[in-house]
């Protein structure tokens, strides 16, 4: 899978209702996916000898071998599916069942194309971050910070901690390079000079490929009495500080959860 939640991730429909799954396909096609298709969980099986899909959109009501049915054959001896599914079905009343289940998402149809598509790379993006916590590659750590000695010392820092760090100075440079980068963990200085951090982040929460990165306020210097402000959406933790001890700390625990 590239930088991109979207770009060359390969889905895999498994769904009877044939025309919903040509629509289906045209959209996410157009949404920049990857789309296989199957029209049942037979057929879905056999596809997965020889596929390795980023992610599976299940339907439940399908002849034959049914959605639960496939689940269980595509799980391991505890039960999690050993590839990220989404279940998309008309069934609605079984969103309590499947909530109890290791899987990534359901929705009910119909869904507005906009929350699947969101949902979806949703599910990409956090499944990213999981595969590169489990292998040799280093965290990637997004540094929002305008000072520029101050950046290079942080920089510095948290290379030498083993991380990848791309350093930007403004919020608008953030909102740019943060969805093409795709990092693992967003920390930024609360006092921008053009757009504050807290500003800024919930922002990030609004966009579908970063909404699920971890964001960490950061500043020296607080508000007027001496107060942190309000975490705002999407924010983890604001930290009252500049030292880079206490941010690889806070760094690090986030990364942990």
């Amino acid at each position: 899978m590239s930088t991109d939640s979207s770009n060359e991730a390969t889905l895999l429909v498994v769904d009877d209702n044939e025309h919903f799954m040509l629509l289906l396909k045209d959209f996410l096609s157009y949404e920049g996916f990857h789309v296989e298709t199957a029209r049942s969980g037979e057929e879905a099986e056999e596809q997965l000898a020889t596929l390795s899909p980023d992610l599976i959109i299940l339907d439940i009501s399908m002849p034959g071998m049914g959605g639960i049915e496939f689940l269980k054959r595509i799980s391991d001896d505890t039960g999690v599916p050993r590839h990220p599914v989404l279940v998309l079905t008309a069934r609605s009343a079984l969103r309590p069942f499947f909530e109890k289940l290791p899987i990534d998402a359901f929705l009910a149809k119909p869904c507005p194309e906009a929350v699947l598509a969101s949902t979806i790379r949703e599910i990409l993006a956090r499944h990213m971050r999981k595969a590169r916590a489990a292998s040799a590659i280093p965290s990637r750590l997004m540094l929002v910070e305008d000072d520029g000695g101050k950046a290079k010392v942080l920089q510095e820092f948290f290379l030498s901690a083993g991380f990848r760090v791309d350093v930007v100075e403004s919020a608008g440079a953030l909102l740019s390079a943060a969805p093409e980068c795709q990092p693992d963990v967003i920390l930024i200085k609360d006092s921008l000079p053009s757009m504050k951090g807290r500003v800024v982040a919930p922002l990030m929460g609004v966009m579908s490929s970063t909404r699920t990165i971890p964001i960490l306020l950061y500043d020296e210097f607080l508000d007027s009495g001496g107060q942190a402000p309000t975490l705002p959406p999407g924010v983890s933790r604001f930290l009252p500080t500049g030292d880079e001890s206490a941010l690889l700390e806070a760094v690090t625990e986030v990364l942990r959860v």
